[in-house]
């Protein structure tokens, strides 16, 4: 679980700063040679950042066969900074969600299961397993209230003001 909490956190950070990112990603492709892995990280974020339409998942491409197929003979060196009346770029509205996910759900998850057991007091985290037929049922819960009407539900407001436009 704990390489999702950093996961999650790393959504608000991206999506609060996005021009910020894509302009470094912009300089360091224009300061970094042709073919070099900056550069070609480079080119995959912003590729990432460009994207509107519906991502292919049948490319079959691991993510570093993906960085590796940018070189200077397929990749523009001209750049586009959307406006906002474009379409919302995929990457970002993932992110959005996923921002939302974790409001509803896993950020309050994490939080008990990082707490100290109530019985064992102080400095006990992580020893809950006594607790987990409890927490599977709450979990289930707060599952199936997202199932049944994430929509309504302000946490994804944000996710929904985008691609409902």
């Amino acid at each position: 679980m704990g390489r999702w909490m950093t996961v999650l956190m790393c959504t608000k950070v991206v999506t609060a700063n996005w021009p910020i990112i894509y302009f470094m990603a912009v300089a360091v492709k224009q300061n970094e040679p042709a073919n070099s892995y900056l550069w070609q990280l480079s080119c995959a974020l912003l590729s990432l950042m460009n994207e509107r339409s519906t991502p292919d998942d049948n490319s079959g491409q691991t993510i570093n066969e993906f960085i590796d197929s940018f070189n200077d003979e397929n990749t523009s060196d001209t750049y586009y900074m959307p406006k906002k009346t474009d379409t919302t770029p995929t990457f970002y509205v993932m992110l959005l969600w996923m921002q939302g996910f974790a409001e509803c759900f896993f950020d309050d998850m994490f939080e008990w299961m990082m707490r100290s057991d109530p019985v064992l007091g102080s400095g006990s985290w992580g020893q809950t397993a006594r607790l987990a037929v409890e927490r599977c049922y709450v979990m289930h819960m707060k599952l199936k209230e997202l199932e049944d009407g994430w929509e309504s539900m302000p946490q994804f407001k944000p996710y929904l003001d985008e691609v409902i436009q």
